[in-house]
């Protein structure tokens, strides 16, 4: 039995070692401090201000998700997230 559980993790571990590498510095901008080293977490719902010319500060559209939060951290954590939880029975 514990050979079947050591061949799906096995399998499990070869599908994630083909998604490849990636690292916090992939973020198409850096982060506000400047340095793209910086992880970048922006709140789901929270959008830049349309009444400010910097955008600042970010308002709520409760239930709109910001597509900003893609060209940062937050989808490399979730892949990262997904690759490294049990699923029931693991």
């Amino acid at each position: 039995m514990a050979t079947g559980k050591v061949a799906q993790l096995r399998q499990k571990a070869d599908r994630f070692m083909q998604l490849g590498m990636q690292a916090v510095t992939d973020k198409l901008f850096p982060a506000p401090s400047g340095d793209k080293h910086d992880y970048v977490s922006l709140s789901k719902y929270f959008w830049p201000n349309p009444k400010t010319s910097d955008g600042l500060p970010y308002v709520l559209l409760d239930g709109e998700t910001n597509p900003e939060n893609r060209q940062y951290d937050a989808s490399r954590l979730g892949s990262m997230i997904e690759a490294v939880k049990p699923k029931n029975g693991d």
